[in-house]
Protein backbone atom coordinates (compact mmCIF):
# COMPACT_ATOMS: atom_id res chain seq x y z
CA UNK A 1 0.00 0.00 0.00
CA UNK A 2 1.19 3.33 -1.06
CA UNK A 3 1.96 5.96 1.74
CA UNK A 4 -0.89 8.39 -0.05
CA UNK A 5 -3.35 5.40 0.17
CA UNK A 6 -2.40 4.71 3.80
CA UNK A 7 -2.63 8.28 4.90
CA UNK A 8 -6.44 8.09 3.14
CA UNK A 9 -7.19 5.33 5.24
CA UNK A 10 -6.70 7.18 8.07
CA UNK A 11 -8.15 9.71 7.31
CA UNK A 12 -11.37 7.94 6.70
CA UNK A 13 -10.60 6.39 10.25
CA UNK A 14 -11.02 9.58 11.63
CA UNK A 15 -13.37 10.55 9.98
CA UNK A 16 -15.54 7.65 10.93
CA UNK A 17 -14.49 8.20 14.56
CA UNK A 18 -15.30 12.19 14.88
CA UNK A 19 -18.11 12.58 12.54
CA UNK A 20 -16.35 15.26 10.38
CA UNK A 21 -15.99 15.83 6.73
CA UNK A 22 -13.43 14.25 4.81
CA UNK A 23 -11.00 17.24 4.13
CA UNK A 24 -11.08 18.52 8.14
CA UNK A 25 -10.40 14.83 9.07
CA UNK A 26 -7.76 14.85 6.71
CA UNK A 27 -6.50 17.87 8.44
CA UNK A 28 -6.81 16.40 11.66
CA UNK A 29 -5.01 13.44 11.11
CA UNK A 30 -2.20 15.19 9.16
CA UNK A 31 -1.71 17.06 12.39
CA UNK A 32 -1.72 13.93 14.69
CA UNK A 33 1.23 12.53 13.09
CA UNK A 34 3.85 12.22 15.61
CA UNK A 35 7.20 14.41 14.26
CA UNK A 36 10.35 12.93 15.95
CA UNK A 37 12.65 16.05 14.86
CA UNK A 38 15.13 17.13 17.88
CA UNK A 39 14.52 21.26 18.20
CA UNK A 40 16.91 23.54 15.96
CA UNK A 41 17.84 27.06 15.95
CA UNK A 42 17.08 29.66 13.20
CA UNK A 43 20.38 30.55 12.52
CA UNK A 44 21.13 26.52 11.55
CA UNK A 45 18.10 26.90 9.04
CA UNK A 46 19.28 29.48 7.44
CA UNK A 47 22.70 27.73 7.36
CA UNK A 48 21.67 25.28 5.77
CA UNK A 49 19.81 27.70 3.35
CA UNK A 50 23.11 29.53 2.70
CA UNK A 51 24.99 26.69 1.87
CA UNK A 52 22.82 23.06 0.59
CA UNK A 53 22.41 23.02 -3.31
CA UNK A 54 19.49 23.02 -4.45
CA UNK A 55 17.77 19.77 -4.95
CA UNK A 56 15.20 17.82 -7.51
CA UNK A 57 12.30 16.55 -6.56
CA UNK A 58 9.67 14.88 -7.66
CA UNK A 59 6.42 16.83 -7.61
CA UNK A 60 3.53 14.38 -9.28
CA UNK A 61 1.36 15.73 -11.87
CA UNK A 62 1.00 20.38 -11.66
CA UNK A 63 -0.78 22.58 -13.70
CA UNK A 64 2.02 25.07 -13.73
CA UNK A 65 5.54 23.19 -13.98
CA UNK A 66 7.32 26.86 -14.41
CA UNK A 67 6.59 28.38 -11.36
CA UNK A 68 7.23 25.21 -9.13
CA UNK A 69 9.91 26.85 -6.02
CA UNK A 70 13.47 25.84 -5.65
CA UNK A 71 13.99 23.74 -3.04
CA UNK A 72 16.84 22.12 -0.96
CA UNK A 73 17.27 19.09 1.66
CA UNK A 74 16.87 19.96 4.75
CA UNK A 75 18.32 17.55 7.70
CA UNK A 76 17.27 19.46 10.41
CA UNK A 77 13.34 19.67 9.41
CA UNK A 78 13.61 16.55 7.62
CA UNK A 79 12.56 17.13 3.99
CA UNK A 80 12.77 19.77 0.79
CA UNK A 81 11.97 23.47 1.96
CA UNK A 82 11.56 26.21 -0.48
CA UNK A 83 14.48 28.19 -0.22
CA UNK A 84 12.16 31.69 -0.20
CA UNK A 85 9.72 29.88 2.60
CA UNK A 86 12.70 29.82 4.78
CA UNK A 87 13.60 33.44 4.44
CA UNK A 88 10.11 34.28 4.67
CA UNK A 89 9.87 32.35 7.93
CA UNK A 90 13.48 34.04 8.96
CA UNK A 91 11.75 37.40 8.38
CA UNK A 92 8.62 36.95 10.52
CA UNK A 93 11.30 35.77 13.60
CA UNK A 94 13.46 38.57 12.63
CA UNK A 95 12.36 40.11 16.37
CA UNK A 96 13.90 36.62 18.27
CA UNK A 97 17.04 36.69 16.75
CA UNK A 98 19.21 33.29 15.35
CA UNK A 99 19.38 31.83 18.32
CA UNK A 100 15.34 31.45 17.95
CA UNK A 101 15.00 27.66 18.75
CA UNK A 102 12.62 26.19 16.71
CA UNK A 103 10.96 22.80 16.44
CA UNK A 104 8.74 20.71 13.63
CA UNK A 105 5.13 19.91 14.99
CA UNK A 106 4.00 18.66 11.68
CA UNK A 107 5.30 17.52 8.59
CA UNK A 108 3.99 16.04 5.25
CA UNK A 109 7.11 16.27 2.92
CA UNK A 110 6.59 17.93 -0.33
CA UNK A 111 3.08 19.16 1.02
CA UNK A 112 3.25 21.28 4.33
CA UNK A 113 5.22 21.34 7.28
CA UNK A 114 4.20 23.47 10.58
CA UNK A 115 7.08 25.31 12.36
CA UNK A 116 6.56 26.98 15.79
CA UNK A 117 8.50 28.80 18.15
CA UNK A 118 8.05 29.87 21.26
CA UNK A 119 3.81 30.51 21.21
CA UNK A 120 3.91 31.46 17.21
CA UNK A 121 3.16 28.53 15.12
CA UNK A 122 3.76 29.13 10.75
CA UNK A 123 2.35 27.32 8.21
CA UNK A 124 5.01 26.26 5.15
CA UNK A 125 3.31 25.34 2.15
CA UNK A 126 5.70 23.73 -0.25
CA UNK A 127 4.50 23.90 -3.97
CA UNK A 128 3.89 27.71 -3.74
CA UNK A 129 6.76 28.81 -0.71
CA UNK A 130 4.56 30.59 1.42
CA UNK A 131 4.51 31.05 5.59
CA UNK A 132 1.42 31.78 6.96
CA UNK A 133 0.53 32.02 10.20
CA UNK A 134 -1.70 30.01 12.49
CA UNK A 135 -3.59 29.56 15.50
CA UNK A 136 -1.28 29.65 18.58
CA UNK A 137 -3.49 26.57 19.47
CA UNK A 138 -1.04 23.42 18.92
CA UNK A 139 -2.66 21.03 16.23
CA UNK A 140 -4.63 23.61 14.65
CA UNK A 141 -4.51 24.17 11.11
CA UNK A 142 -6.06 27.43 10.92
CA UNK A 143 -5.10 31.12 10.69
CA UNK A 144 -5.64 33.33 13.73
CA UNK A 145 -8.50 36.03 13.57
CA UNK A 146 -5.79 38.82 12.80
CA UNK A 147 -2.21 38.39 12.80
CA UNK A 148 0.25 39.49 15.36
CA UNK A 149 -2.88 41.12 17.10
CA UNK A 150 -5.65 38.22 17.84
CA UNK A 151 -3.51 35.13 17.50
CA UNK A 152 -6.27 32.31 18.12
CA UNK A 153 -8.27 30.92 15.17
CA UNK A 154 -12.29 31.68 15.77
CA UNK A 155 -12.61 28.41 17.26
CA UNK A 156 -10.33 28.41 19.52
CA UNK A 157 -10.63 31.75 20.65
CA UNK A 158 -13.84 30.98 22.20
CA UNK A 159 -11.73 28.78 24.64
CA UNK A 160 -9.20 31.61 25.41
CA UNK A 161 -9.92 32.67 29.46
CA UNK A 162 -11.91 36.40 30.03
CA UNK A 163 -7.96 37.64 31.26
CA UNK A 164 -6.50 36.37 27.58
CA UNK A 165 -9.79 37.63 26.12
CA UNK A 166 -9.23 41.18 27.75
CA UNK A 167 -5.49 41.37 26.77
CA UNK A 168 -6.58 40.76 23.62
CA UNK A 169 -9.16 43.09 23.35
CA UNK A 170 -6.51 45.98 24.29
CA UNK A 171 -4.22 44.49 21.52
CA UNK A 172 -7.10 44.29 18.72
CA UNK A 173 -8.18 48.18 20.08
CA UNK A 174 -4.28 49.45 20.14
CA UNK A 175 -4.05 48.26 16.43
CA UNK A 176 -7.97 49.49 15.15
CA UNK A 177 -6.83 53.10 16.80
CA UNK A 178 -3.12 53.04 14.67
CA UNK A 179 -4.56 51.85 11.64
CA UNK A 180 -7.63 54.30 11.65
CA UNK A 181 -4.96 57.35 11.27
CA UNK A 182 -7.38 59.89 13.79
CA UNK A 183 -10.50 59.13 12.15
CA UNK A 184 -13.35 58.06 14.33
CA UNK A 185 -15.35 56.22 12.05
CA UNK A 186 -13.08 53.49 10.65
CA UNK A 187 -12.52 52.50 14.48
CA UNK A 188 -16.38 51.28 14.46
CA UNK A 189 -17.70 48.45 12.72
CA UNK A 190 -14.19 45.75 13.00
CA UNK A 191 -15.20 42.00 12.17
CA UNK A 192 -12.23 41.12 14.04
CA UNK A 193 -13.71 42.84 17.61
CA UNK A 194 -17.02 40.93 16.57
CA UNK A 195 -15.42 37.66 16.84
CA UNK A 196 -14.04 38.59 19.83
CA UNK A 197 -16.90 39.90 21.56
CA UNK A 198 -18.88 36.69 20.48
CA UNK A 199 -16.16 34.37 22.41
CA UNK A 200 -16.39 37.02 25.46
CA UNK A 201 -20.13 36.62 25.49
CA UNK A 202 -20.16 32.77 25.36
CA UNK A 203 -17.76 32.68 28.14
CA UNK A 204 -19.79 35.21 30.04
CA UNK A 205 -16.73 38.00 29.96
CA UNK A 206 -18.83 40.42 27.50
CA UNK A 207 -18.29 43.79 29.68
CA UNK A 208 -15.02 43.55 30.66
CA UNK A 209 -13.88 42.82 26.90
CA UNK A 210 -15.96 45.60 25.08
CA UNK A 211 -14.94 48.48 27.91
CA UNK A 212 -11.18 46.89 27.30
CA UNK A 213 -11.34 47.51 23.73
CA UNK A 214 -13.55 50.77 23.72
CA UNK A 215 -10.86 52.07 25.89
CA UNK A 216 -8.06 51.26 24.00
CA UNK A 217 -9.75 51.97 20.62
CA UNK A 218 -11.25 55.29 21.66
CA UNK A 219 -10.34 56.58 25.10
CA UNK A 220 -11.90 56.03 28.80
CA UNK A 221 -15.33 58.81 28.60
CA UNK A 222 -14.29 59.67 32.23
CA UNK A 223 -11.74 61.18 30.30
CA UNK A 224 -13.10 62.95 27.57
CA UNK A 225 -14.10 66.18 29.42
CA UNK A 226 -10.47 66.64 30.44
CA UNK A 227 -8.71 65.95 26.99
CA UNK A 228 -11.07 68.10 24.49
CA UNK A 229 -11.07 71.66 24.80
CA UNK A 230 -13.83 71.83 22.60
CA UNK A 231 -17.60 71.15 23.27
CA UNK A 232 -17.96 69.96 19.56
CA UNK A 233 -15.02 67.40 19.69
CA UNK A 234 -16.00 66.01 22.56
CA UNK A 235 -19.34 65.35 21.79
CA UNK A 236 -18.44 63.49 18.85
CA UNK A 237 -16.20 61.28 20.76
CA UNK A 238 -19.06 60.66 23.28
CA UNK A 239 -21.21 59.63 20.25
CA UNK A 240 -18.73 57.45 18.50
CA UNK A 241 -18.17 55.48 21.15
CA UNK A 242 -21.73 55.24 22.20
CA UNK A 243 -22.28 54.13 18.43
CA UNK A 244 -19.81 50.99 18.87
CA UNK A 245 -20.77 50.27 22.42
CA UNK A 246 -24.56 50.30 21.02
CA UNK A 247 -23.16 47.85 17.85
CA UNK A 248 -20.95 45.81 19.87
CA UNK A 249 -24.47 45.19 22.32
CA UNK A 250 -26.59 43.62 19.05
CA UNK A 251 -23.35 41.54 18.10
CA UNK A 252 -23.67 40.21 21.60
CA UNK A 253 -27.18 39.40 22.55
CA UNK A 254 -27.57 38.16 19.24
CA UNK A 255 -24.72 35.08 19.87
CA UNK A 256 -26.24 35.02 23.12
CA UNK A 257 -29.85 34.40 21.72
CA UNK A 258 -28.13 32.08 19.14
CA UNK A 259 -26.42 30.42 21.76
CA UNK A 260 -29.25 29.47 24.00
CA UNK A 261 -31.81 28.76 21.19
CA UNK A 262 -29.05 26.11 20.35
CA UNK A 263 -28.45 24.88 24.00
CA UNK A 264 -32.24 24.70 25.09
CA UNK A 265 -31.33 24.06 28.63
CA UNK A 266 -28.99 24.83 31.25
CA UNK A 267 -26.06 22.42 30.87
CA UNK A 268 -25.58 21.80 34.68
CA UNK A 269 -29.74 21.89 36.48
CA UNK A 270 -30.92 21.64 32.81
CA UNK A 271 -33.87 24.86 33.45
CA UNK A 272 -35.28 26.54 30.41
CA UNK A 273 -32.54 29.22 28.75
CA UNK A 274 -35.08 30.39 26.00
CA UNK A 275 -37.12 31.79 28.33
CA UNK A 276 -34.78 33.44 30.64
CA UNK A 277 -33.56 36.91 30.62
CA UNK A 278 -30.45 38.23 29.11
CA UNK A 279 -27.60 38.47 31.74
CA UNK A 280 -24.23 39.11 29.69
CA UNK A 281 -21.94 38.34 32.71
CA UNK A 282 -23.17 34.79 32.40
CA UNK A 283 -21.89 32.40 30.08
CA UNK A 284 -24.44 31.18 27.82
CA UNK A 285 -25.38 27.67 28.14
CA UNK A 286 -25.93 27.96 31.76
CA UNK A 287 -28.67 30.10 33.70
CA UNK A 288 -27.14 31.50 36.30
CA UNK A 289 -23.54 32.49 37.18
CA UNK A 290 -23.76 29.71 40.67
CA UNK A 291 -24.81 26.99 37.57
CA UNK A 292 -21.37 27.93 35.28
CA UNK A 293 -19.00 27.92 38.52
CA UNK A 294 -20.47 24.63 39.72
CA UNK A 295 -19.50 23.05 35.85
CA UNK A 296 -16.16 24.33 36.14
CA UNK A 297 -15.60 22.68 39.12
CA UNK A 298 -16.58 19.54 38.12
CA UNK A 299 -14.23 16.77 38.17
CA UNK A 300 -13.61 15.13 34.81
CA UNK A 301 -14.52 18.11 32.71
CA UNK A 302 -12.52 18.92 29.83
CA UNK A 303 -10.60 22.00 30.08
CA UNK A 304 -10.42 22.49 26.10
CA UNK A 305 -14.52 21.78 25.74
CA UNK A 306 -15.91 25.12 23.97
CA UNK A 307 -17.05 28.03 26.10
CA UNK A 308 -19.94 27.72 23.87
CA UNK A 309 -20.99 24.61 25.71
CA UNK A 310 -20.00 22.48 22.74
CA UNK A 311 -17.94 19.37 24.09
CA UNK A 312 -15.11 18.34 21.70
CA UNK A 313 -15.75 16.08 18.73
CA UNK A 314 -18.04 13.02 19.19
CA UNK A 315 -19.55 13.73 22.63
CA UNK A 316 -22.97 15.00 24.20
CA UNK A 317 -23.84 18.53 25.67
CA UNK A 318 -26.93 20.12 27.11
CA UNK A 319 -26.89 17.48 30.68
CA UNK A 320 -27.05 14.21 28.45
CA UNK A 321 -27.47 13.16 25.05
CA UNK A 322 -29.81 15.75 23.92
CA UNK A 323 -27.12 16.56 20.85
CA UNK A 324 -24.33 15.10 19.20
CA UNK A 325 -22.67 17.45 16.36
CA UNK A 326 -19.20 18.51 14.80
CA UNK A 327 -17.01 21.38 13.67
CA UNK A 328 -17.30 22.07 9.93
CA UNK A 329 -14.17 24.80 9.27
CA UNK A 330 -13.69 26.56 6.21
CA UNK A 331 -10.32 26.18 4.67
CA UNK A 332 -8.62 29.26 4.47
CA UNK A 333 -11.20 31.31 6.08
CA UNK A 334 -9.27 32.34 9.90
CA UNK A 335 -10.94 29.58 11.53
CA UNK A 336 -14.68 30.06 10.71
CA UNK A 337 -17.14 27.31 10.17
CA UNK A 338 -20.14 25.87 11.55
CA UNK A 339 -21.80 23.32 13.77
CA UNK A 340 -23.59 20.67 12.65
CA UNK A 341 -25.81 18.91 14.99
CA UNK A 342 -26.94 15.13 14.45
CA UNK A 343 -29.68 13.18 16.46
CA UNK A 344 -31.13 16.50 17.49
CA UNK A 345 -34.60 16.75 19.33
CA UNK A 346 -37.63 17.74 16.80
CA UNK A 347 -38.17 21.63 16.25
CA UNK A 348 -34.48 22.37 17.09
CA UNK A 349 -32.10 23.84 14.61
CA UNK A 350 -29.75 21.65 13.29
CA UNK A 351 -27.67 23.88 11.78
CA UNK A 352 -25.74 26.93 13.42
CA UNK A 353 -23.76 29.08 11.59
CA UNK A 354 -20.20 30.93 13.37
CA UNK A 355 -18.50 33.73 12.02
CA UNK A 356 -20.34 35.92 9.37
CA UNK A 357 -22.23 33.48 7.42
CA UNK A 358 -20.05 30.54 6.71
CA UNK A 359 -22.73 28.92 3.64
CA UNK A 360 -22.45 31.13 0.38
CA UNK A 361 -26.23 31.36 -0.11
CA UNK A 362 -27.57 33.82 -2.97
CA UNK A 363 -29.52 36.91 -2.30
CA UNK A 364 -32.93 34.92 -3.16
CA UNK A 365 -32.23 32.32 -0.80
CA UNK A 366 -31.18 35.15 2.20
CA UNK A 367 -34.48 37.02 1.32
CA UNK A 368 -36.44 33.74 2.61
CA UNK A 369 -34.20 33.50 5.43
CA UNK A 370 -34.89 36.86 6.34
CA UNK A 371 -38.49 37.30 6.07
CA UNK A 372 -39.25 35.97 9.65
CA UNK A 373 -36.54 37.69 11.67
CA UNK A 374 -37.11 38.52 15.33
CA UNK A 375 -36.73 41.91 17.76
CA UNK A 376 -38.88 43.38 20.29
CA UNK A 377 -40.68 45.95 19.37
CA UNK A 378 -40.99 49.30 20.41
CA UNK A 379 -44.53 51.71 21.20
CA UNK A 380 -44.21 54.87 22.51
CA UNK A 381 -46.92 56.78 24.81
CA UNK A 382 -49.26 57.78 22.07
CA UNK A 383 -49.36 54.00 20.69
CA UNK A 384 -47.13 54.76 18.03
CA UNK A 385 -44.43 52.55 16.47
CA UNK A 386 -41.14 55.10 15.88
CA UNK A 387 -38.71 55.28 13.09
CA UNK A 388 -35.49 54.67 13.30
CA UNK A 389 -33.09 56.78 15.62
CA UNK A 390 -30.97 58.42 14.13
CA UNK A 391 -26.96 59.41 15.59
CA UNK A 392 -25.52 62.50 15.08
CA UNK A 393 -22.17 62.27 14.08
CA UNK A 394 -21.12 65.62 12.90
CA UNK A 395 -20.11 65.24 9.34
CA UNK A 396 -20.17 62.79 6.80
CA UNK A 397 -22.86 62.00 4.21
CA UNK A 398 -23.55 58.65 6.29
CA UNK A 399 -25.97 58.95 9.34
CA UNK A 400 -25.72 55.83 11.36
CA UNK A 401 -29.15 54.39 12.85
CA UNK A 402 -31.02 51.75 14.55
CA UNK A 403 -33.78 50.30 15.48
CA UNK A 404 -33.41 48.44 18.81
CA UNK A 405 -35.49 48.34 21.64
CA UNK A 406 -32.47 50.08 24.07
CA UNK A 407 -32.38 53.09 21.46
CA UNK A 408 -35.42 54.48 22.12
CA UNK A 409 -34.13 55.56 26.25
CA UNK A 410 -35.11 59.71 25.40
CA UNK A 411 -31.41 60.77 25.90
CA UNK A 412 -30.11 63.23 23.32
CA UNK A 413 -33.58 63.82 22.36
CA UNK A 414 -34.17 60.18 20.86
CA UNK A 415 -38.03 59.09 21.65
CA UNK A 416 -38.65 57.28 25.08
CA UNK A 417 -39.82 54.09 24.43
CA UNK A 418 -42.89 53.35 26.38
CA UNK A 419 -44.17 49.68 25.60
CA UNK A 420 -42.72 46.78 24.61
CA UNK A 421 -43.63 43.22 22.18
CA UNK A 422 -42.63 41.18 19.90
CA UNK A 423 -41.67 41.91 16.67
CA UNK A 424 -40.80 40.05 13.11
CA UNK A 425 -40.23 41.32 9.99
CA UNK A 426 -42.61 39.74 8.55
CA UNK A 427 -44.78 42.46 9.98
CA UNK A 428 -46.20 40.48 12.70
CA UNK A 429 -46.30 42.56 15.81
CA UNK A 430 -47.22 40.71 19.28
CA UNK A 431 -50.83 41.31 20.84
CA UNK A 432 -49.45 41.73 24.26
CA UNK A 433 -47.73 44.69 25.57
CA UNK A 434 -45.53 45.21 28.40
CA UNK A 435 -44.60 48.56 29.96
CA UNK A 436 -41.56 49.91 31.04
CA UNK A 437 -41.49 51.50 34.52
CA UNK A 438 -39.39 54.56 33.92
CA UNK A 439 -39.56 55.41 37.61
CA UNK A 440 -37.32 52.23 38.37
CA UNK A 441 -34.94 53.01 35.37
CA UNK A 442 -31.46 55.19 35.27
CA UNK A 443 -32.57 58.36 33.08
CA UNK A 444 -28.77 59.13 32.35
CA UNK A 445 -27.51 55.47 31.63
CA UNK A 446 -27.96 53.10 28.27
CA UNK A 447 -30.92 51.61 28.28
CA UNK A 448 -29.54 48.04 27.63
CA UNK A 449 -27.31 47.97 30.74
CA UNK A 450 -30.67 48.52 32.66
CA UNK A 451 -32.25 45.03 34.16
CA UNK A 452 -35.22 44.85 31.59
CA UNK A 453 -37.71 42.08 31.73
CA UNK A 454 -37.25 41.06 27.76
CA UNK A 455 -38.57 37.53 28.16
CA UNK A 456 -42.64 38.21 27.61
CA UNK A 457 -41.55 39.89 23.87
CA UNK A 458 -38.61 36.75 23.42
CA UNK A 459 -41.86 34.23 24.21
CA UNK A 460 -44.14 35.88 21.99
CA UNK A 461 -42.25 35.79 18.84
CA UNK A 462 -40.97 32.11 19.87
CA UNK A 463 -44.54 30.93 19.47
CA UNK A 464 -45.08 33.16 16.15
CA UNK A 465 -42.19 31.74 14.95
CA UNK A 466 -43.26 27.81 16.37
CA UNK A 467 -46.79 28.45 13.98
CA UNK A 468 -44.59 29.32 11.16
CA UNK A 469 -42.49 26.31 11.53
CA UNK A 470 -45.84 24.25 11.85
CA UNK A 471 -46.78 25.34 8.81
CA UNK A 472 -44.12 24.35 6.56
CA UNK A 473 -43.95 21.67 4.18
CA UNK A 474 -41.65 18.72 6.35
CA UNK A 475 -39.42 16.82 3.82
CA UNK A 476 -39.84 13.32 3.24
CA UNK A 477 -37.78 11.51 5.49
CA UNK A 478 -35.83 9.26 2.26
CA UNK A 479 -35.73 12.60 0.42
CA UNK A 480 -33.58 13.89 3.60
CA UNK A 481 -31.48 10.68 3.35
CA UNK A 482 -30.55 11.49 -0.20
CA UNK A 483 -29.50 15.09 0.36
CA UNK A 484 -27.79 14.31 3.60
CA UNK A 485 -25.86 11.68 1.54
CA UNK A 486 -25.26 13.81 -1.23
CA UNK A 487 -23.97 16.57 0.71
CA UNK A 488 -21.43 13.42 2.00
CA UNK A 489 -20.39 12.81 -1.33
CA UNK A 490 -19.59 15.97 -2.56
CA UNK A 491 -17.42 16.79 0.44
CA UNK A 492 -15.14 14.09 0.12
CA UNK A 493 -15.18 14.59 -3.65
CA UNK A 494 -14.05 18.44 -3.02
CA UNK A 495 -11.22 17.16 -1.10
CA UNK A 496 -10.14 14.52 -3.09
CA UNK A 497 -11.33 15.44 -6.75
CA UNK A 498 -11.84 18.70 -6.65
CA UNK A 499 -12.58 18.93 -10.61
CA UNK A 500 -15.17 15.64 -10.49
CA UNK A 501 -16.89 17.84 -7.42
CA UNK A 502 -17.35 21.22 -10.00
CA UNK A 503 -18.42 19.06 -12.62
CA UNK A 504 -21.07 17.30 -10.38
CA UNK A 505 -21.87 20.90 -8.74
CA UNK A 506 -22.54 22.12 -12.73
CA UNK A 507 -24.66 19.41 -13.23
CA UNK A 508 -26.81 19.88 -10.20
CA UNK A 509 -26.97 23.57 -11.11
CA UNK A 510 -29.28 22.21 -14.47
CA UNK A 511 -30.97 19.92 -12.95
CA UNK A 512 -31.63 22.59 -9.67
CA UNK A 513 -33.17 25.38 -12.73
CA UNK A 514 -34.79 22.64 -14.87
CA UNK A 515 -36.84 21.11 -11.82
CA UNK A 516 -37.47 24.42 -10.43
CA UNK A 517 -38.71 25.78 -13.30
CA UNK A 518 -40.82 23.07 -13.65
CA UNK A 519 -42.36 23.11 -9.93
CA UNK A 520 -43.11 26.64 -10.30
CA UNK A 521 -44.85 26.33 -13.32
CA UNK A 522 -46.70 23.69 -11.77
CA UNK A 523 -47.64 26.11 -9.26
CA UNK A 524 -49.09 28.18 -11.58
CA UNK A 525 -51.06 26.05 -13.38
CA UNK A 526 -52.54 24.97 -10.43
CA UNK A 527 -53.61 28.69 -9.50
CA UNK A 528 -51.61 27.87 -5.97
CA UNK A 529 -52.01 31.41 -3.91
CA UNK A 530 -48.63 32.93 -3.04
CA UNK A 531 -49.86 33.19 0.61
CA UNK A 532 -49.75 29.38 0.72
CA UNK A 533 -46.47 29.19 -1.19
CA UNK A 534 -45.43 31.32 1.43
CA UNK A 535 -46.93 29.48 4.13
CA UNK A 536 -44.99 26.00 2.93
CA UNK A 537 -42.04 27.64 2.61
CA UNK A 538 -41.68 28.91 6.16
CA UNK A 539 -41.45 32.89 4.73
CA UNK A 540 -43.19 36.06 3.54
CA UNK A 541 -45.17 36.16 0.26
CA UNK A 542 -42.45 38.61 -1.32
CA UNK A 543 -39.59 36.30 -0.89
CA UNK A 544 -41.68 33.66 -2.04
CA UNK A 545 -42.49 35.76 -5.04
CA UNK A 546 -39.22 36.95 -5.69
CA UNK A 547 -37.95 32.49 -4.89
CA UNK A 548 -40.52 31.66 -7.55
CA UNK A 549 -39.55 34.51 -10.28
CA UNK A 550 -35.82 33.44 -9.87
CA UNK A 551 -36.85 29.58 -11.20
CA UNK A 552 -39.03 31.24 -13.80
CA UNK A 553 -36.58 34.01 -15.34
Amino acid sequence: MTQDKKRKRAARAVQEATGLRYSAARQLEAASRPVDRPPFLLGALLAECATKPAASVDWGEVLFPEVLPDVFESEIVGGAIPYNSVLALAGALSAYGPNDELRVEFLDPLDEAVVASRRRRFLITMLIASVDELCRKPRCHEQPVLNGVVEYCEHHLAQCSPEILTSLAINLGSYVCMDAAGTLERRGGSPEVDILIRAATARGAFSQVRDAFLHAAYMDPTDIDDTFMEGSAAMEMRHAIEREEVRLQAVARSEYRSIRNFAGTCRMCGQDLRRLLFDLQVPAEYCTAACAQSRRSTPGRSRNARSEGIEPLGQSCGGGSRYRFRWIPVRGRCGRGSLEAAGRPAGQPDRVLGGEGLVVVDRVLKALGAAHEGAVGVLLADGSEPGPVYFDVGSGAHMPSSTAWHAYDGRYARPRAALLRGSCTCGWRGAAEYPLDWSNLPADQPLYEADVDLSGPIADYEAHLSVIRDGAVPLPAGLAGLLAELVRQLGELAAEEPLVALKALADLRHVIAQTGQDAAYELFDRDVPIEEVAAALGTSSAAARSYLSDYLH
